[in-house]
């Protein structure tokens, strides 16, 4: 049921005023509708909420990712400057 059919939703009057029967008829339409809502709500959130985690968990393994990657190029680099180090040594000896 949408927002528009409750808002459109006309009861007959009788005697008494309104249909008590239709009324409750329609109310509870709209307590099946909400609580249809409420448990798909609690689903949509807990699953929302296990992507997050998820997500933290991916950028928390790219940090590290990088980390790691920094950590090697600074490995490399000092190899490397070892090794010119080393080529310009011999190269004075040469």
């Amino acid at each position: 049921m949408t927002a528009q059919q409750i808002w459109e939703r006309e009861f007959k009057k009788n005697l008494f005023g309104y249909n008590c029967n239709a009324v409750d008829q329609f109310l509870d339409e709209v307590i099946k509708d909400y609580s249809f809502f409420l448990v798909e709500l609690e689903q949509l959130i807990t699953e929302n909420n296990a992507l997050k985690k998820q997500l933290q968990k991916q950028k928390s393994t790219i940090n590290e990712f990088k980390h790691s990657i920094g950590k090697l190029n600074y490995d490399i680099i000092k190899r490397l400057s070892s090794l010119e180090k080393k080529v310009f040594q011999d190269r004075m000896r040469g």
